[in-house]
């Protein structure tokens, strides 16, 4: 059970709930009070594949056009945060793990649907910076200033 804690009436709610709780059957009650990430929203979520779909059609390593989904699955891995960033609560959702690690070998397991607000613009950030490096010219998505 998650409460979003915002009004005084939240509050009251949730601790309703905790006195509701049956502490005399011996089941033990876990409690994690943490600040609140919100997800990233669609809008960047449209903004990073227009960026991700100019970088396919531009970018050709070696005179090879790859997809879109071959690109976003090579940018999440030079891109996406790290676990042991300083700030990686500000970044990602609770739970997030960029890399897993299977019989010693090293396989991606982040993905952008784990990026906070804050998450998503900062990697969608580095995204444009390396299309531009590379002299990508933006047609999908037209940036304002």
């Amino acid at each position: 059970m998650k409460f979003d804690l915002r009004t005084p009436r939240d509050v009251k709610d949730f601790l309703e709930v905790i006195h509701k709780l049956d502490y005399r059957s011996g089941q033990r009650w876990q409690v994690t009070i943490e600040p609140y990430r919100e997800q990233h929203n669609r809008l960047q979520q449209k903004l990073m594949w227009a960026v991700t779909r100019d970088i396919s059609e531009q970018i050709w390593p070696e005179g090879v056009q790859y997809k879109a989904n071959i690109w976003h699955h090579y940018l999440k891995r030079e891109y996406l945060p790290d676990d042991t960033q300083e700030n990686i609560g500000e970044l990602t959702m609770p739970g997030y793990r960029k890399w897993q690690y299977d019989d010693d070998r090293e396989v991606l397991n982040g993905s952008t649907t784990q990026l906070t607000v804050k998450g998503m613009a900062e990697y969608t950030e580095q995204l444009i910076k390396f299309a531009t490096e590379n002299g990508v010219k933006f047609q999908h998505y037209k940036f304002s200033k």
